[in-house]
């Protein structure tokens, strides 16, 4: 989700790859903005805890779709054409959305953003690999997140101040704002970057090349681990960003407080990412991603012992991720190391729908975990699956 995200030598001497990473920014910028303040916007209109998870669940079935459709999409269309539309179709949507009266308008105009901005990010991992030597992508990966989580370091707080100040729907009107920007930032680069694809006829053959992607994919026993520790993390994206924001609104605090707690929840990986990248090109992927995923399920365990103590727990929701931020920066540096250059574009697609997966059973998981329980079932449960995956990285090879 945040989706998206290190070294302070080795950086591509490309004249796009700052491009790229200002783009990152924004987008990011964008993104925390509207998730900061979007799960008290559903609350607002569902007013039911418990089914704030399903929605999250059906419109993440899109970004399923959306994934898989890329993998036909980077092959037959030019990267920067989908960049375009897929910027503008984003900016529509939300400006639609600040007019909306119910759940069934609102997820109408949902569907096309959460779509548009997958392939979007899509789009934005394929440059990078694009510019990046081999041997210096985890830096370079990392580099790229370290701007894109400077974004989310100020959205938050952006979000928060303005759903204050406006009210809640007004984030909408702030994101596709940032989002424009973004978007006339990538028109005036006026780039044109060659798809080596785009003139192989036998790429060109819609809905078998998809599933062919998608069966060729999950045969390759280490594709299948990159897949599972993106998954891993999309899920911990998927809970935090919905149930911490809705935690820290129950204990009573305010939208600018829970912009606070998001804003802090980015400092691990703003401080972390880069020398992360860093010493991960030296020493391997294996033992940073198996500590990520175990520090960050004990952390969320110990959210069930401070719940007598707000502003402890407040501080532990920001410094659970110091574990996803031995996470994040590698594992689409895990992808481009185990994937073949020529196989990079139909492959990404194929490896995001992590994200939609992640993001259909995390909030469906979370609500069955809430019907039965409380806030402290969903930590529970969380940090008992964070556990499952960090055994399954245990037998990551590099």
């Amino acid at each position: 989700m945040f989706h998206h995200y290190k070294k302070k030598h080795s950086v591509p001497n490309h004249p796009t790859y700052k491009i790229f990473a200002i783009m990152a920014f924004f987008v990011g910028l964008g993104n925390a903005a509207l998730w900061t303040i979007f799960p008290l916007i559903i609350n607002d209109i569902i007013n039911n805890d418990k089914l704030i998870g399903v929605y999250y669940s059906v419109i993440s079935i899109t970004g399923l779709i959306a994934s898989l459709l890329s993998t036909y999409l980077f092959l037959k269309y030019s990267k920067v054409l989908i960049t375009k539309i897929t910027l503008s179709i984003s900016i529509l949507s939300l400006i639609g959305m600040t007019i909306v009266q119910n759940i069934w308008q609102l997820g109408g105009l949902d569907i096309p953003r959460a779509i548009a901005l997958t392939i979007a990010s899509l789009s934005l991992s394929l440059f990078i690999a694009d510019v990046s030597k081999k041997k210096e992508l985890a830096s370079n990966e990392g580099k790229f997140y370290l701007y894109s989580n400077f974004g989310w370091l100020i959205g938050p707080l952006l979000g928060g101040y303005t759903a204050k100040t406006f009210g809640n729907e007004s984030v909408f009107i702030v994101t596709s704002i940032i989002f424009g920007i973004t978007l006339l930032y990538f028109l005036h680069q006026h780039l044109v970057i060659k798809n080596p694809h785009l003139h192989d006829e036998k790429e060109k053959e819609g809905l078998k090349v998809i599933i062919k992607n998608t069966v060729n994919y999950f045969k390759e026993k280490e594709y299948r681990k990159v897949f599972n520790v993106a998954l891993g993390l999309n899920f911990w994206w998927a809970i935090s960003f919905l149930y911490i924001p809705l935690a820290v609104e129950k204990m009573g605090f305010s939208q600018d407080i829970v912009g606070w707690v998001i804003t802090g929840g980015i400092i691990p990986l703003v401080l972390l990412e880069t020398w992360v990248g860093k010493i991960a090109d030296r020493n391997g992927l294996k033992k940073y991603i198996t500590f990520g995923f175990v520090f960050t399920a004990l952390i969320t365990a110990s959210f069930t012992l401070m719940t007598t103590t707000p502003i402890l727990l407040l501080i532990a929701f920001a410094a659970v991720n110091i574990g996803p931020a031995f996470i994040e920066p590698l594992q689409e540096t895990y992808f481009f190391k185990a994937v073949k250059k020529k196989d990079e574009d139909k492959y990404i697609g194929i490896y995001n729908l992590a994200d939609p997966i992640a993001n259909i059973v995390g909030p469906t998981i979370g609500a069955g975990l809430i019907m039965i329980g409380n806030f402290n079932t969903i930590w529970i449960g969380t940090a008992i699956i964070l556990l499952i995956f960090g055994l399954f990285s245990t037998t990551i090879k590099r």
